[in-house]
């Protein structure tokens, strides 16, 4: 089994407000992977939440959530998952100024748990904040006009239609928008 930690570290490290992880957090940290890897999803459950009496910064906090989410979403413990992403989620929104791409993961993973509790209100309610996200994200990269997207960096346009067939949707991998293409739909059937 693998766990593995979702959080990009040139993500965190592009902060000034997330300090260095310290040698004993790291220690403890790998220490409570290893013991999730090795099947004691429990114990490293336990461990991963105790990671939070030890850690100093945001960062360390932030990635006690998410070791602590993952591992219960493996074990199949959906309402610690749940409480998990949304400890995390509150700390990206209190302490790291609510930054999408710290937030996403622990939206998406909160309501992942809340399906598998069959709470399917809260399920929509979150999927919805993470459409939100991204329609925050895309429009500092697309600009829509009467013909359809342009994308700002490169000036590049994605029209309405091509060929009869309709604009379905615009999508952007990078941050910075250096990835990005557009989708079109063909009918049913055709």
């Amino acid at each position: 089994m693998r766990i593995v930690l979702l959080l990009i570290a040139g993500l965190l490290g592009a902060s000034p407000a997330l300090a260095q992880i310290s040698d004993d957090y790291i220690d403890a940290i790998n220490h409570a992977i290893f013991i999730a890897e090795d099947g004691d999803l429990a114990a490293g459950y336990d461990a991963a939440t105790g990671l939070l009496d030890i850690a100093d910064t945001d960062e360390e906090r932030l990635r006690a959530y998410d070791l602590a989410m993952n591992i219960a979403m493996a074990a199949g413990r959906w309402l610690d998952a749940e409480n998990q992403a949304f400890a995390g989620a509150q700390l990206v929104r209190e302490e790291l100024g609510g930054q999408p791409d710290l937030l996403r993961p622990f939206l998406e993973r909160q309501a992942e748990a809340a399906r598998q509790q069959g709470a399917m209100d809260r399920h929509q309610q979150l999927e919805a904040e993470i459409r939100s996200l991204s329609a925050g994200r895309l429009a500092l990269i697309w600009n829509e006009d009467r013909r359809g997207f342009r994308h700002r960096l490169s000036g590049f346009q994605c029209p309405r239609e091509i060929d009869g067939l309709p604009f379905a949707l615009r999508h952007s991998n990078e941050l910075a928008g250096t990835d990005s293409y557009c989708l079109y739909r063909a009918a049913a059937g055709s």
